[in-house]
């Protein structure tokens, strides 16, 4: 379902719609139906769905919930961990990740 509404959204939405609801998600943290122009359902649904991604993908595999992840993201780095995920670079939440599992390993928490 967040798939069929990012596809509707990226091929209906004007450019700078697009990178209105973009650029405020990244930096907000917020995904805006009113920005976006679309439903509100749609918007949780995609918001969830990259919550949901990174819970599945990034953190589990490296037994980390999102909570405990989150302990290790200063605030200042939550846009470019956003940036990411809508960019699709895992890679780059995957290395955090595993860094902040190393973290707590070592700690022993």
């Amino acid at each position: 379902m967040a798939d069929r509404s990012l596809d509707r959204f990226n091929a209906n939405a004007p450019a700078e719609v697009r990178d209105a609801a973009i650029d405020e998600y990244i930096e907000t943290g917020v995904l805006n139906h009113e920005t976006a122009q679309v439903d509100e359902v749609e918007t949780a649904v995609v918001q969830a769905a990259f919550t949901q991604h990174i819970e599945r993908h990034v953190l589990k595999p490296v037994g980390l919930s999102m909570d405990q992840w989150m302990e290790h993201i200063d605030e200042a780095e939550l846009p470019a961990f956003r940036r990411a995920a809508v960019e699709g670079n895992w890679q780059a939440l995957i290395s955090h990740a595993r860094a902040a599992a190393k973290m707590r390993l070592d700690l022993g928490i």
